[in-house]
């Protein structure tokens, strides 16, 4: 460690200013009514040896203040707290035995006095007091540097935590992409052989889209209303494709447009339920976006279509209500519900308040 480093460390003092000018002079003056009856009750010898001992606690004080920076210096982490606090508290012991040793032989070459073993008394009684002085406001500050410590590591923990939460929450979203692209080439794929024509503006209309889901990897939350104008143009997609048989309606309260919640979430929902039931013409697949604010209740976006499964076995990895749940747990909210009652499914999700999270996720928007 550099020497400018240890100097560093050494000026960071607690903050001891008003104890040094009010604190200290008070109980000094305070302690040396309990030695009034040696200077036969004379106030003007009160006076100036409580001067004399103001200037002594002081120095005294410095000397502890010095010795505890340079044991927080060496042992400054939490799990040397122990070993600071004995070290800190034996130096204490020392430096206030030493000093008050030098200051009754200084108080008696004033005097033209020699205590010897009659000074023993006034001697035991000067280190008790100065060292029960000294170890309260000890006791004291290593109580605030181990609150501090303790805060700090608390901090660097939550740090990490929300470090390794971050990475999860963005691996979640880069799976997104690649998803997304692979069901679109598939239905791309399948219009080429079936409706070249189709095909062709499936294409342009896909450019488009996946511009969209690009950009929405940056931010961790959006508006709904973005989500919505997303899931607009992506229906204008599906229906490239799917034609009469695919229908949606939004149905959406006021004042919930500046609502958050993660993207893709509805572009996920609504391609799950796309790839899980028939879509044609005769048997249209009819999906139903509804938030509300209910009295009582967070807001809530729900998202139902009816259930007509295909024959056929579809492969299924997952990924989609698996990825909304993640998402959703790692931002620190409730559990979207999943239902399946009288040939519906319906997936319910908790909105997000603008600002309202406080796990170290920002909230920004695409707008």
């Amino acid at each position: 460690m550099t020497h400018e480093l240890q100097h560093s460390i050494l000026m960071k003092r607690p903050d001891d200013l008003l104890l040094r000018l009010v604190f200290i002079p008070a109980v000094i003056l305070l302690a040396n009514l309990l030695f009034l009856e040696e200077v036969n009750y004379n106030w003007t010898k009160y006076l100036a040896w409580s001067a004399v001992g103001i200037g002594f606690a002081l120095g005294m004080w410095e000397a502890a203040m010095r010795w505890m920076l340079y044991v927080r210096l060496k042992y400054a982490t939490l799990e040397q707290t122990r070993k600071r606090i004995i070290i800190s508290f034996l130096g204490y012991f020392i430096i206030t035995a030493i000093l008050n040793t030098v200051f009754i032989g200084f108080t008696n070459w004033l005097t033209h006095t020699n205590s010897g073993v009659v000074g023993m008394e006034t001697y035991l009684k000067r280190v008790g007091v100065w060292l029960v002085g000294v170890v309260l406001m000890g006791l004291i500050f290593e109580l605030k540097y181990y609150l501090k410590k303790y805060g700090e590591a608390i901090q660097e923990v939550e740090a990490a935590k929300n470090a390794g939460l971050r990475s999860q929450y963005d691996s979640l979203k880069n799976q997104v992409n690649p998803h997304f692209l692979f069901n679109s080439l598939n239905s791309l794929v399948s219009l080429i052989g079936q409706a070249p024509q189709r095909a062709e503006v499936f294409t342009r209309e896909l450019s488009s889209v996946y511009r969209y889901v690009l950009n929405a990897n940056e931010p961790d939350l959006v508006s709904l209303h973005t989500e919505l104008a997303f899931i607009e143009s992506y229906y204008h997609l599906l229906r490239t494709r799917y034609g009469e048989g695919l229908l949606l309606t939004l149905s959406i309260e006021e004042g919930l447009s500046n609502y958050q919640l993660p993207p893709l979430t509805l572009q996920l929902l609504i391609e799950n339920a796309v790839k899980h039931n028939v879509v044609s013409a005769s048997k249209p697949l009819h999906i139903r976006v509804m938030a509300q604010n209910r009295p009582e209740q967070r807001a809530q976006l729900t998202i139902c279509n009816n259930v007509q499964r295909k024959q056929t076995r579809v492969l299924n990895n997952g990924l989609g209500l698996v990825n909304i749940l993640s998402k959703y747990r790692l931002l620190g909210q409730e559990d979207p519900g999943i239902e399946e009652i009288g040939g519906h499914f319906a997936v319910t999700l908790p909105l997000i308040e603008p600002r309202s999270l406080n796990n170290g996720f920002e909230t920004t928007g695409l707008e």
